[in-house]
């Protein structure tokens, strides 16, 4: 926003607040010109209050450094990872119903927006578009910081008309003392309130004034200094555009002499598009390898506009696959081809294919990038204390759930929201034959709009010999086979890999719903879905080992009251557990290292072919092996069946008929390392119960503070506040505050009174007391404390 049709209201305070006139007023930020950028700053100077209470939207609620993502531990190898960079350029940016609204939609028409699905592959983001001065709207910067991805804004000067050269000129001109560059102290103002992490600083034009051109490299590396005082994680990107010794735009696609200085003066270069093995050469020839693997940003159009290596599309990974070849990193532009051009409905299919391929053996980015570990938020004021959390939502849905119950019926979107879900998810076909299977989940959630599937298939026992049915026979070497497949498919699959030291003991909590299970005789009770926190030892003396190693088991059982008659009639349960950290001496630190689920049963396979090898004579004894013959006998009834004949389809209604998996739904789950993990629990946090509003006859901006019991824990704010303004859920947000239209109010009304449900009118009869705001808290870890119904009035603070 540039500021425009802006007015001062005067609060009963006397406190200056800065509110938009029109009721679209709440957008992201972003500046036209770079005047408008100065008025926003001398604003905030005069402004006594610092910050408007509509700017309290668009600030991040947490900076890149209250998170943390960990190396991996690879002892045995030592490959280099590139890094990549993403640049956003969906339509334009701030768009519409995607990431315009700070607070989100609800409702959205289609409850689909375009998001990045796989943040674990990617290091940093630009939020491009062609307005002056990109300031990334909140969402972006919070899904990248809760994915440990720095985010940065652009700053872009393009085209050779009479403005563009004026804005040049004036980019690089000095304050008052003729020393200091005027729009460094905005850039960085900018970076600071905000919370993001820096800029990609793009000039497609020239200097009218051509001494002024030698400027640019003094002001990129004061630029990139001051950015480093005011946030240590921030990082200054030049893209290959100008060449300040020829005062004009030339492509170099790579590192030159012409753009060393401005290589030199910035973090990273972003090289344009249009280069070959020539110039991957000549980068490590003029920086080094090492220069070319931490400073240097080869850039890739997914537009496929004037690329030699590949048409872009799909085949961006064969860019790729150059650049790793030349111990680069890849700077990936304009990613949202997936949703532009094949649109919002096949997005998700298209958008897996180029990020991570739909099957592992299918070329993708993934296949040069490899994916990073998970993200948890340091909980400040303690050394090493930490959590990682996640309600497996992308930050969109069909409808929205609190504690399981749903809240809200209609489609939503709101980036804030976005948690990891595990890549594993994603690639369906991969686990076609999985006994163990994985799936996101739109039909269900515990918080916001999606949950977790996970699918168990299971043989079940025979009873007798009469049971047998019709048979198969199958040749010795393929039972072994397959005895060794169902062992494979045991073994735990990976959620999320974490890899982060504990200096304090572990709380592991979920929230899960059997979805089904088989009938018949297999014994629920005595199988059973289970997290297993997997975690090693790391002895650090003269050299860094890997010692010891094991897991902490959660099982999450299915609860035999909630079964009538076959049916599972049970909601929302919670689980969790306290694991003391394992004895370890001085010199060995405790790791945990992943996050997995498995499913534990008290019955094998191989019970049942026990069975049917003692009906064919194949077997005698118990204790003698199962397989002394070549041919065993088999009972078609058996999921392991091997048949050539047998397809995908067949296999799938085979499960569906015989009804033989159990299914779990998990809505949430955190992994807390600390002393004291009590604090951070619903009963540490105190109810809203008090509220302040600013505002007009029109609209009323609602405050409120986050109350905690204990004062030691005040900085670990709730991850977000649900909102419900007169019973009706409104959304969801994680800054304390929300801003409330009375037209939106009286719509409502008008519509309860066309369906027979008559409610005070606000407007006309001034009943102050039917207009009420209830508050919900969400804490870090998923827990709800109900807020009390608060009454407000507009234009008043109470």
């Amino acid at each position: 926003m540039s500021g425009k049709n802006q007015k001062v209201v005067n609060d009963p305070k006397g406190k200056q607040k800065f509110f938009n006139v029109n009721g679209d007023a709440l957008s992201s930020i972003f500046f036209t010109n770079l005047k408008k950028a100065q008025e926003w700053y001398d604003n905030r100077k005069d402004n006594t209050t610092k910050t408007s209470a509509l700017d309290k939207f668009r600030i991040a609620k947490d900076g890149l450094a209250a998170y943390e993502r960990a190396n991996t531990r690879d002892f045995m190898q030592l490959e280099y990872r590139p890094k990549l960079l993403i640049c956003h350029d969906f339509k334009g940016g701030y768009q519409d119903k995607e990431d315009l609204n700070p607070l989100g939609y609800f409702p959205h028409a289609t409850g689909q927006r375009y998001f990045l699905q796989f943040p674990s592959l990617i290091d940093d983001f630009v939020y491009f578009s062609h307005h002056r001065i990109s300031v990334p709207p909140v969402s972006w910067i919070n899904m990248c910081h809760r994915n440990g991805i720095r985010c940065l804004g652009t700053v872009i000067i393009e085209g050779n008309t009479a403005e563009a050269l004026d804005e040049c000129n004036d980019f690089v001109a000095k304050d008052s003392d003729r020393i200091h560059f005027k729009y460094i102290k905005i850039l960085v103002e900018l970076v600071k309130v905000y919370k993001f992490d820096g800029w990609l600083i793009n000039i497609e034009t020239r200097f009218s004034d051509k001494n002024l051109s030698y400027d640019i490299v003094k002001f990129i590396d004061s630029l990139k200094c001051e950015l480093h005082l005011v946030n240590p994680d921030s990082k200054l990107i030049w893209y290959d555009a100008y060449v300040p010794a020829l005062n004009r735009v030339q492509y170099f696609n790579g590192i030159a002499d012409e753009n060393y200085d401005l290589y030199r003066a910035s973090d990273n270069l972003l090289t344009n598009y249009w280069w070959d093995q020539t110039h991957l050469t000549k980068n490590i020839e003029l920086v080094g390898l090492k220069g070319a693997q931490e400073n240097v940003y080869v850039g890739v159009d997914v537009w496929g506009r004037g690329m030699k290596f590949s048409n872009g599309g799909f085949e961006t990974s064969i860019a790729l696959s150059w650049i790793i070849k030349y111990i680069s990193n890849c700077g990936i532009f304009a990613p949202a081809w997936t949703y532009e051009h094949f649109g919002s409905a096949d997005f998700e299919k298209q958008d897996i294919k180029f990020w991570i391929g739909l099957t592992a053996q299918e070329m993708s980015i993934n296949t040069f990038i490899q994916s990073q570990n998970s993200t948890v938020y340091k909980i400040p004021n303690t050394k090493n204390d930490f959590l990682f959390y996640s309600s497996f939502n992308e930050g969109q849905g069909k409808f929205f759930s609190e504690n399981g119950k749903r809240i809200f019926n209609e489609s939503w979107c709101n980036g804030n929201l976005q948690f990891e879900i595990p890549l594993i998810c994603y690639r369906k076909q991969d686990q076609l034959n999985d006994s163990l299977r994985i799936t996101k989940n739109i039909d269900d959630s515990f918080q916001s709009g999606s949950c977790l599937e996970v699918t168990q298939d299971v043989n079940l026992p025979l009873e007798d010999s009469s049971s047998l049915g019709a048979t198969q026979f199958l040749i010795k070497n393929q039972l072994i086979n397959r005895l060794i497949q169902q062992q494979k498919q045991a073994q735990p699959k990976p959620l999320f890999n974490i890899c982060k030291e504990c200096s304090s003991n572990l709380q592991v909590k979920v929230s899960y719903k059997y979805k089904d299970f088989p009938s018949g005789s297999l014994d629920p009770n005595s199988n059973y879905f289970q997290i297993i926190v997997k975690y090693f030892i790391e002895r650090r003396v003269r050299s860094i080992t890997r010692s010891k190693e094991g897991s902490l088991v959660l099982p999450i059982r299915l609860d035999s009251s909630d079964v009538k008659e076959n049916k599972y009639n049970g909601g929302w349960k919670v689980v969790e557990k306290k694991f003391p950290l394992p004895s370890h001496s001085s010199v060995e630190h405790v790791m945990l290292e992943s996050v997995n689920i498995s499913f534990a049963s008290s019955y094998t396979e191989e019970d049942d072919l026990r069975k049917l090898s003692a009906v064919s004579g194949n077997l005698g004894k118990e204790d003698e092996p199962l397989v002394d013959d070549e041919w065993v006998i088999v009972s078609s009834r058996s999921n392991g069946v091997i048949s050539d004949n047998f397809s995908e389809k067949e296999d799938e209604e085979e499960r569906k008929q015989e009804k033989k998996s159990f299914s779990l739904l998990i809505g949430d789950i955190s992994v807390v390392s600390m002393q004291n993990p009590e604090q951070l629990k619903v009963n540490k946090v105190q109810k809203i119960a008090h509220i302040e509003t600013f505002g007009s006859e029109d609209y009323a901006v609602i405050e409120w503070a986050n109350e905690n019991k204990e004062s030691n824990i005040d900085k670990v704010e709730p991850l977000y506040w649900n909102i419900f303004v007169n019973d009706e859920f409104k959304g969801a947000t994680v800054v304390p505050s929300w801003i409330i239209y009375k037209k939106e109010l009286l719509k409502k009304q008008e519509k309860h009174q066309k369906v027979g449900n008559i409610l005070n009118n606000l407007l006309k009869t001034n009943s102050i007391n039917s207009d009420k705001v209830r508050i919900d808290t969400v804490t870090r870890v998923g827990e709800v404390t109900y807020g009390d119904d608060i009454p407000f009035i507009f234009g008043e603070n109470i």
